[in-house]
């Protein structure tokens, strides 16, 4: 398999995991409480013998299949930074190392949200996340050996990180401070999405050979 090829399956992956657990997590958030609300509904009415409930065992399913679609979709997004990383120089190999780490302290953070009162310690492991991969970000879109193209979409990545900072400083902010952050994640997920497509659609430079040289042929006597 070639550099080139190498490159659009492990770009591919990212996107395509990126973009499958960012939409299952949104329609999860949305079903999960609806599911919940309606098995409640359905043991009541059970209870009372007046249903089967079956509508919230489908939602329940739904539900389900969604958490599926997000453990899938991060599976794809590790394994396609792990195959980036290997086919990369050096330096940007540590760069994308730096943004799976960033990914592992936002999931973390993610876990320990469930938590109660854990809210600004949350907050705090998705700066120093959001950071590491800020500084992965501005290595790449700096990097020399990084395609030309390529670096455009890091740039936008390194954008994404500054806004989802932000976000998470806004969150902060009593009652409408929710609002805020919702807004800039959504404009920073569709940056994520420029950024890594943009990175995928690249074709590696190849690096020309090195010019050979003859010495001249000695003149004739």
């Amino acid at each position: 398999m070639t550099k080139n090829e190498d490159w659009s399956k492990t770009t591919t992956a990212i996107y395509n995991g990126i973009l499958l657990y960012s939409i299952a997590g949104l329609l999860h958030a949305i079903v999960d409480p609806i599911a919940d609300l309606a098995e409640g509904a359905s043991m009541l009415v059970a209870f009372a013998g007046a249903g089967s409930g079956s509508e919230a065992d489908g939602l329940t399913i739904f539900a389900n299949l969604l958490l599926a679609g997000i453990i899938v979709g991060y599976i794809l997004f590790f394994n396609g930074l792990t195959g980036f990383a290997r086919i990369l120089d050096a330096g940007d190999s540590t760069a994308v190392g730096k943004i799976r780490t960033g990914v592992i302290l936002g999931l973390v953070a993610t876990a320990i949200g469930f938590i109660p009162l854990t809210g600004i310690i949350c907050g705090i492991i998705n700066i120093i996340a959001f950071f590491m991969m800020l500084t992965a970000y501005s290595t790449l879109k700096n990097s020399p050996t990084f395609p030309p193209a390529a670096r455009g979409g890091a740039g936008n990545l390194y954008t994404s990180q500054i806004l989802l900072i932000v976000g998470v400083v806004l969150g902060w902010i009593p009652l409408i401070g929710g609002v805020f952050e919702a807004i800039i994640k959504v404009i920073a997920f569709i940056m994520v999405l420029i950024g890594w497509s943009t990175i995928r659609k690249v074709q590696p430079e190849v690096q020309p050979e090195p010019p050979t040289y003859s010495m001249p042929d000695k003149p004739q006597q």
